[in-house]
């Protein structure tokens, strides 16, 4: 955590949601293991978020991709994934 008042730097992210598939992993030709559902850049903001209408019940995947700010010390480079719904 940041302590109020101190200068903190925003890093560049990538986020992508992805549902994984219901088919057997073992046989190549399974198209439908990973399906893209959405992504969002930020451009070193604050908050970033997807919102989906309505998802189907099912396995889902967040893969989030940081450039993380030099400026940054190490112990500053923390982030948090929240769901709502």
């Amino acid at each position: 955590m940041v302590p109020r008042g101190e200068k903190y730097f925003y890093s560049d992210v990538r986020f992508f949601l992805l549902k994984l598939g219901q088919g057997d992993d073992a046989k190549p030709d399974n198209k439908d293991k990973v399906k893209y559902i959405d992504a969002k850049k930020s451009y070193y903001e604050r908050d970033l978020y997807i919102e989906c209408e309505k998802l189907a019940a099912g396995n889902y995947c967040i893969v989030c991709e940081v450039d993380w700010v030099e400026d940054s010390r190490q112990a500053d480079r923390t982030y948090a994934i929240t769901c709502y719904g």
